[in-house]
């Protein structure tokens, strides 16, 4: 199946400007500490760094899901924080949210470390999929069922691939 490119470069630049823009906006006081989820949206996060006028600490959190899922979204930590985030502003970085199960745990796992605030920020979302509310989430763009890769998203390997985002 050809790939088609859905996002350019150009659109995924301006995206993640209104995104830092809505950003500086709700927090324009204390530290934000970004922390990337897995090494998927490392791009996305260092983009997104580089458009906020403010000072950032990155940090990064590695897991695998569980083998045996219980939809609970449990997870097994890898890597956890390098600092504390008491009193910190937090955005999970990710390249997708499909059904929230994830990044609910998570955020739930780490609310007990009493940040100020957590959101989300993600390259892609599918809104239709997801069944857990989840805190302020920014998000680049919104898909229904389109399989994407790219930008730090989906793997080659994939066979049946609908769409790709420009690749830097």
């Amino acid at each position: 199946m050809k790939k088609q490119i859905i996002k350019t470069t150009r659109e995924i630049d301006e995206t993640i400007n209104l995104i830092a823009e809505n950003i500086m906006t709700d927090y324009p006081h204390g530290l934000i500490d970004l922390i990337s989820l897995n090494d998927a949206p490392k791009f996305f996060t260092l983009d997104l760094a580089k458009n906020l006028n403010k000072e950032i600490r990155f940090q990064k959190l590695e897991f695998e899901n569980y083998k045996t899922r219980t939809g609970s979204g449990e997870v097994k930590i890898i890597q956890d924080l390098e600092h504390p985030i008491y009193g910190r502003h937090i955005i999970l970085t990710d390249g997708i949210i499909i059904s929230g199960i994830t990044h609910d745990y998570l955020c739930n796992l780490l609310k007990q470390r009493s940040p100020a605030s957590i959101a989300i920020a993600s390259i892609a979302s599918k809104p239709s999929l997801l069944k857990k509310k989840l805190p302020r989430c920014y998000t680049l763009f919104n898909f229904t069922d389109e399989m994407i890769e790219g930008y730090g998203m989906g793997s080659s390997k994939l066979k049946e691939k609908k769409s790709l985002f420009d690749v830097r």
